[in-house]
């Protein structure tokens, strides 16, 4: 297209959707449009959007991959469409509108730091500038238009400020637009008598929100999925027109002369005179406040000295037949580190960790995240207590760092930090570093599926009905995501309804849209600049604390890139539950070296992973992973990290034999020999590190191994195209070399197989110490449930209680009575308002919040009843009715779940109470609604009679008659089980005299393939099963929670979907079918 250059500065993407739903665009979409009008003519892209710029690091790095790839010259200009007020100090919502450019790098940081300080003291629905900020920027730096209509509309001085504006800073634009209504071309003849009296130029504006025309649609839609309606868009253009169109548009409003109107257009291409913003992408490390003045020998001397200093107050917990490798790992720990210049940051790192436990009192686990337990003297640096020189499973510190990795990619190590409390350590790390170098990352939301869904349902006007069920089946594959072992194989395809798939197709286009903007959950940035400035920040919702907090407009996936560091502080609620439970038992928690020593061949512990009693127990709780690990039993570390590593989605064709505990090699002796070890007796290639042996016995130096697996992990070719003939050579040296063959072209051939199973596994394998963190932290819990299981479950309890997972707690209760634990019935008199431990009954007294329903202010005050010596029923029913705090729906639970059994059987409970409230404040009773029997008590009690009511009676004696006329049932067993599952989600109850076929439905949860799987409790044994519901017979009689049933129950072979869509048996695999049921009323 020979299209006349002109640039669209003011424009939209869905990244203004953060603030307002406004666009259905991303950046791409543009950059596209830009290529097919202009080829490689150069052009610019502006960052605008509503009250920011965006995630622009990221538009930046992008654009200059699209530039690379697609032989475009699209030029990056940094700015964004502010909300200003006269005085951001006041409640002003005016919000009024200004597009503010960036001219050079110097502007972009100038405004980032204004609408930095915006965020944080300006903010009123909306970050708002003010005069004062606005004023403030340096003139020649920045370009400023009006924006819209939304500018001049506010105040009545708005001329006053304009003319000020414009006598401040020389690149200030009058902006008109070419909407064909008279607000518009009032305003238009407005801005031109201005532009005149002020000496101003005009610029032309579009206010850009889609491209085309026709994607006005998707923008509706999103409007109408979020009930907005913009009342004044009526003969408003939305698009990105060409410049004739654009031309045409300003002509038929018949306001601008042609010459004005090609000024104005032509005005917008002064964009390009800007200087070329280039982000720096060198890597920054944070210096301590402390050590500012110091060299960089000076500082390494530090860390030196930090290190030794640790070792001393460390190495008891060692072992010392292994001393002189501790001092190898330490001494080649410091040479690799000071080597490439990261004594910074690993000092920062173990002040944070040091000041924000000793100083803030803030937890750390007690192992870590990722590659860093792989180099030793990481624990020296309290970033982690896992000692890898003891450990049975291979770790390399090659793996977490090397100084040539560090220096080719210009980014540091990472180092995931997980906590009980995020705050203790950022606020570390802002005493060492500064208030303006540490923020949150940022995290943007994209819309999800039920989101997408939702919006295209109602945009579109699809039936309620037929919306609520696609709904449902959405939220049904995202549980099952949720609870899967392998989140990646759940497909929502197989939850669609086939015939729903068709309109769930239409929703797959909103997927992708900026939805929302969050803190990040454990991404922090370190940087010792002003990243108000230098890199901007805005307010955002924690995702961790759910607070607002300033973040850094930087993401975490982009922020290497810029070689800033990124610092993660993970809150994991293990940490903190195993500090209570060891605080519970009232010990000391063990080091990481002592636990293992305490496991090493302790039966009790590994019998928790034996028997399935995995509640808490990191990897091991979800009920996949349970029978798993059920059937794998583990009975030491080694095989603990390794079944955590195995269960991940790239072993799975391996995994049966792996779980089955089948002999497995590759027949290649060397490749063998390098993987098999005392504690791995078959050839699994699991860990990222068994890929790394191989290939440092091919001749590879270790520090080169990590990055040869990535590349073939991500398939470059320039770098396999190298590492593929060497690795062969190598290998087949080095088999020779060992004598396992003397034929040179046997060897070749065994090295060429080699090289495919490192190809095979380089995409899947696992980090061998990020597993075996997992397991230390699993085993931590598997040996506090098996040694002291009262502090535990009343930890978890009282935990999971006081967050509000209920269904969470069910679970826990229900794992507790399985082991032999009794669940005291909540009872009146007793203290439930917390969880506590009865050692002589081996019990755990229970608290209320696990009820569900029951109001937060109950329990203190049925606790305060219990103290004030209620003996008899009419006072119960009295007390009950004189507390607010004690609602009617509380009450009726509380009677329903026998808490009140001292009084009476819950029937005679709820019908005697049914009627003493009912009458006991009654002094007239109408007769419409009364009983010839009823009327009759009233008069044998001596109510005064009128024609239409009774009066003048003795209320107890009305309430005591009344209850004799009821026959009341005892309470059966059956009911009984089913208030206990509604309102506590589980049972405590059972009946050895009932048939065993009996069941009570406890839940219906949708699987795979519109399949249904049932939770029963069965009514003789008291034990709880999960059951796959035959299909056919569930679609006449569809099962139901809370109900009880007759079930027959039989084994059928386990089945697995193909990839060509047919189905097929699993060899030796099967699953408890409810082949069919019938349905009994309960009474």
């Amino acid at each position: 297209m020979n299209e006349p250059l002109w640039q669209d500065y003011h424009k939209h993407t869905s990244l203004s959707n953060v603030y307002t739903k406004d666009s259905p665009l991303i950046h791409l979409d543009y950059w596209n449009e830009l290529k097919a009008r202009y080829g490689d003519k150069p052009c610019a892209y502006t960052t605008v959007e509503h009250g920011w710029a965006g995630n622009y690091f990221k538009t930046y790095d992008d654009l200059e991959k699209f530039n690379k790839k697609n032989g475009t010259n699209i030029k990056f200009v940094f700015g964004y469409e502010a909300y200003w007020v006269k005085d951001r100090h006041t409640d002003d919502k005016s919000n009024c509108h200004m597009i503010l450019l960036a001219r050079n790098d110097n502007g972009r940081k100038a405004l980032n730091k204004i609408l930095s300080i915006a965020n944080k003291d300006g903010y009123y629905y909306r970050p708002r500038l003010d005069l004062e900020l606005i004023m403030s920027l340096p003139p020649d730096d920045v370009m400023i238009t009006t924006a819209c209509v939304a500018y001049w509309n506010k105040y009545q001085d708005i001329d006053d400020i304009t003319a000020q504006l414009a006598s401040k800073f020389p690149y200030f634009y009058l902006e008109v637009q070419p909407h064909h209504t008279q607000q518009q071309a009032d305003l238009n003849r407005h801005i031109l008598e201005l532009s005149s009296r002020l000496n101003v130029p005009i610029i032309a504006g579009c206010d850009s929100h889609v491209i085309f025309e026709s994607q006005m649609k998707d923008r509706d839609d999103l409007l109408e999925s979020a009930h907005i309606t913009y009342e004044d868009e009526d003969g408003w253009f939305m698009d990105f027109p060409t410049y004739d169109v654009l031309f045409s548009r300003f002509q038929q409003q018949g306001v601008l002369s042609d010459e004005q109107i090609k000024q104005a257009i032509d005005n917008t291409n002064v964009l390009m005179d800007f200087e070329d913003i280039v982000l720096d992408r060198s890597l920054k490390v944070p210096v301590v406040k402390s050590l500012k003045d110091k060299t960089q020998q000076e500082r390494n001397e530090e860390f030196e000295r930090i290190v030794w200093d640790e070792w001393k107050q460390q190495k008891w917990d060692i072992n010392e037949a292994k001393h002189d490798e501790y001092i190898k790992e330490i001494n080649d720990a410091i040479n690799e580190i000071e080597s490439c210049n990261m004594t910074d940051y690993f000092i920062l790192s173990y002040y944070v960790m040091k000041n924000g436990q000793e100083k803030y009192g803030g937890i750390l686990t007690p192992t870590g995240r990722g590659s860093a337990v792989g180099m030793y003297v990481n624990k020296l640096l309290r970033l982690t207590k896992v000692d890898k020189v003891n450990s049975s499973v291979e770790m390399y510190p090659e793996r977490f760092l090397t100084k040539e990795r560090v220096l080719e990619s210009h980014t540091p190590p990472d180092v995931d930090n997980n906590v009980s409390s995020r705050n203790e350590f950022i606020q570390a790390q802002k005493d060492l570093i500064g208030e303006l170098g540490t923020y949150d990352l940022l995290a943007l939301g994209t819309l999800k599926a039920k989101a997408a869904w939702k919006m295209y349902a109602r945009a579109n006007g699809i039936d309620p009905q037929v919306a609520n069920k696609v709904s449902y089946q959405i939220s049904d594959y995202e549980q099952a995501k949720k609870h899967a072992d392998n989140p990646d194989d759940v497909n929502i395809e197989d939850f669609i309804a086939p015939e729903f798939k068709d309109l769930f197709e239409g929703c797959k286009r909103y997927l992708g849209i900026y939805d929302n903007r969050k803190a990040h959950p454990c991404g922090c940035l370190a940087y010792s600049g002003d990243a108000e400035a230098d890199i901007g920040v805005i307010l955002c919702k924690s995702e961790a604390t759910g607070n607002e907090v300033l973040t850094s407009v930087i993401e975490s996936g982009t922020i290497d890139a810029f070689g800033y560091l990124k610092q993660d502080y993970l809150i994991v609620d293990s940490i903190g539950l195993t500090y209570d439970i060891y605080k519970e038992i009232g010990i000391e928690p063990y080091t990481v070296n002592q636990l293992l020593d305490k496991i090493k061949t302790d039966d009790a512990t590994w019998n928790i992973y034996r028997d399935g009693f995995t509640q808490c127990v990191n990897q091991c709780e979800q009920p996949k992973s349970t029978q798993k690990v059920m059937r794998y039993k583990p009975k030491n570390i080694s095989e603990l990290t390794q079944f955590i590593a195995g269960i991940r989605p790239g072993f799975q064709s391996m995994y049966h034999l792996f779980e089955s505990r089948q002999h497995f090699e590759y027949g290649i002796k060397a490749l063998d020999d390098l993987i098999q070890d005392e504690y791995r007796t078959s050839s699994f290639i699991i860990y990222q590190e068994d890929l790394m042996k191989v290939l440092e016995f091919a001749g590879f130096p270790m520090a080169e191994t990590y990055t040869i697996i990535k590349a073939i992990s991500k398939k470059k070719d320039y770098i396999i195209k190298e590492a593929k003939p060497k690795f062969i050579f190598g290998f087949a040296k080095a088999i020779m070399d060992t004598g396992e063959t003397n034929d040179k072209n046997r060897a070749n051939d065994l090295a060429e197989k080699v090289w495919h199973i490192v190809e095979d596994n380089a995409s899947y394998s696992f980090n061998s110490a990020h597993a075996y963190c997992m397991a230390i932290d699993s085993v931590t819990i598997a040996y506090l449930k098996a040694h002291y299981p009262l502090e535990f479950y009343k930890c978890v309890l009282q935990r999971f209680s006081n967050k509000g997972e209920k269904d969470k707690v069910s679970l826990i209760k229900q794992e507790a009575i399985k082991r032999g634990i009794a669940i005291k019935e909540i009872k009146f008199g007793d203290d439930n308002r917390q969880f506590n431990i009865d050692h002589e009954n081996n019990a755990i007294v229970q608290n209320m919040a696990g009820i569900k329903n029951m109001p937060k202010v109950t329990p203190q005050a049925l606790y305060e009843l219990g103290q004030s010596g209620i003996n008899t029923r009419t006072q119960l029913y009295q007390a009950l009715i004189g507390d607010p705090r004690i609602n009617a729906k509380a009450i009726d639970i509380l009677f329903k779940l026998d808490y009140f059994s001292a009084f009476a059987h819950p029937n005679r409970l709820l019908t005697e109470f049914e009627i003493y409230n009912k009458y006991i404040d009654s002094k007239v009773i109408s007769k419409k609604n009364l009983t010839n029997e009823q009327m009759d008590v009233l008069r044998n009690i001596g109510a005064k009679e009128t024609a239409t009511q009774f009066r003048n009676f003795d209320n107890m004696e009305l309430i005591k008659t009344l209850i004799k006329t009821k026959s009341i049932p005892k309470t059966s067993i059956y009911q009984r089980i089913k208030w206990q599952i509604e309102f506590l989600g589980y049972s405590t109850l059972n009946d050895p005299s009932i048939d065993p076929s009996y069941w009570m439905v406890v839940d219906i949860e949708s699987g795979t393939y519109e399949r249904k799987d049932a939770t029963l409790y069965n009514i003789c044994y008291g034990v709880t099963r999960q059951y796959r519901l035959n299909k056919k017979f569930n679609a006449k009689h569809e099962m139901q929670p809370l109900t009880l049933i007759q079930a027959v129950v039989h084994e059928k072979p386990k089945m697995k979907k193909n990839e060509d869509g047919s189905f097929s048996v699993v060899p030796n695999e099967f699953v408890k079918e409810v082949k069919c049921w019938k349905e009994f009323e309960i009474k």
